[in-house]
């Protein structure tokens, strides 16, 4: 499925371009422009996955690595591999990831979320956060996601959501397409758009139940919604039966 807005460039060059060149003050920009709340996220994804997993975890466009250390702290017994092919947030992963002690745990590994370097069943949780609206064809992602998950294995996608109705869907609109960018550009300096393709990447991504038709075309079944702060982000949860 498509995006049906155009002129949105998801060429794997422009969105190296951008991460590469927001890199610095990535993590700092992600709590300051969720208020803090994007570390909430990322414990409730956390929880709710890492229980069930038996076996290695992968985490997709895993950027400066925050979901692979979160994984990895949660569950020091699994090996857990990030993938990203942003050379910048991956660098800043690696530092991260040595500051935390877990270099023995994660692996870092530069590459496309579209045609990824593992073999067929290879981890037990295949998680991507905030990522899969940024290539240029989520079902083949989805499918690519599927196909490296072990049997019986979980597939996660967390990504943000546009609210349609009411006071705070009016509210968070203007924030997130008016004041965002402006802030964003702002600390980073940077004139590639990076935080105008945020709003516009996210208006454009498949949302609800949508999401989930995608996720059973591509080999999964009874996805499971957990919608967050006021509908704005999602938790999608699918299982690979064998």
């Amino acid at each position: 499925m498509k995006s049906s807005l155009p002129n949105i460039d998801k060429s794997p060059e422009r969105i190296q371009t951008l991460f590469n060149t927001i890199a610095p003050r990535y993590d700092f920009l992600n709590h300051l422009l969720s208020f803090g709340i994007d570390r909430y996220w990322r414990w409730q994804t956390v929880r709710r996955l890492v229980p069930a997993v038996d076996g290695a975890i992968l985490d997709l466009c895993t950027g400066t690595a925050d979901f692979a250390i979160a994984f990895a702290a949660k569950n020091p017994q699994r090996k857990v591999v990030g993938l990203d092919f942003s050379a910048n947030m991956l660098d800043i992963g690696r530092k991260r990831i040595e500051r935390a002690s877990l270099n023995s745990q994660i692996e870092l590994v530069e590459g496309n979320a579209l045609a990824t370097p593992f073999a067929d069943d290879s981890f037990a949780l295949v998680n991507v956060a905030y990522g899969l609206r940024n290539t240029t064809d989520p079902i083949q992602g989805l499918r690519e996601m599927v196909r490296i998950c072990k049997p019986g294995g979980t597939v996660a996608v967390l990504e943000f959501q546009i609210p349609e109705r009411g006071w705070f869907a009016t509210l968070y609109r203007f924030y997130f397409r008016r004041l965002l960018p402006q802030i964003g550009q702002f600390v980073t300096g940077e004139k590639v758009g990076a935080y105008r393709h945020l709003f516009e990447s996210v208006q454009s991504f498949p949302q609800g139940e949508t999401l989930a038709e995608m996720m059973r075309q591509a080999g999964l079944s009874q996805i499971v919604r957990h919608p967050m702060t006021f509908g704005t982000i999602a938790l999608n949860i699918g299982w690979l039966y064998p």
